[in-house]
């Protein structure tokens, strides 16, 4: 019977993480409480519920390869994309691996970064290269924090909360800077 517990807290993470994207810290921490509680091995729960992590983002993945891509190539052909964007395959292959990397941090990018990487074609060595040391201390940090401070995680899901809302105003507003830099240096060139 204990295989099966594993097996739920597999089947707990993926349908926690493909239910609510925000924020799946929470999901993780509370396993991890769940994990100190009841009489399973750390490590191999740990595993399970990281395999539920990797199957869901790398789902993802799949599904931006798969129907990303044909997307992108049909606003490339409307000219909706610029065609003549100066980089070469490696370093977008660089540039995308690293915004897997860091955006694995951030709520709801974790979930659109896999969809974009693989509509951009990202060879799969190379997100696999980026993808799982990113996701495994990503896990192993909330995992652990939810094992360890299992009688404390009313403090901690507030705490995450305000940490998810503050970097997703963030996020918005580095987005707008960029987007009113990039239309300035347009104008000034025009």
């Amino acid at each position: 019977m204990v295989g099966a517990d594993y097996v739920a807290l597999f089947a707990t993470m993926v349908k926690g993480m493909a239910e609510k994207p925000i924020p799946d810290e929470i999901t993780v921490m509370t396993i991890g409480a769940q994990v100190a509680h009841i009489d399973l091995h750390i490590w191999l729960a740990f595993f399970s519920i990281y395999a539920g992590v990797s199957i869901v983002l790398v789902t993802g993945y799949i599904v931006g390869a798969l129907i990303g891509s044909p997307i992108v190539n049909w606003l490339r052909m409307r000219r909706i994309i610029p065609a003549g964007l100066e980089r070469t395959r490696e370093e977008w292959n660089r540039y995308l691996g690293w915004m897997l990397c860091l955006g694995f941090f951030f709520p709801v990018v974790r979930h659109l970064v896999p969809f974009v990487v693989g509509a951009a074609r990202l060879p799969v060595r190379v997100f696999c290269l980026y993808f799982f040391p990113s996701s495994i201390l990503w896990s192993f940090h909330y995992y652990l924090a939810g094992y360890l401070f299992a009688d404390r995680m009313d403090e901690m899901v507030a705490g995450v909360y305000t940490y998810s809302k503050i970097t997703l105003v963030g996020l918005c507003v580095i987005g707008a800077v960029c987007t009113v830099i990039r239309q300035l240096h347009r104008i000034e060139k025009g």
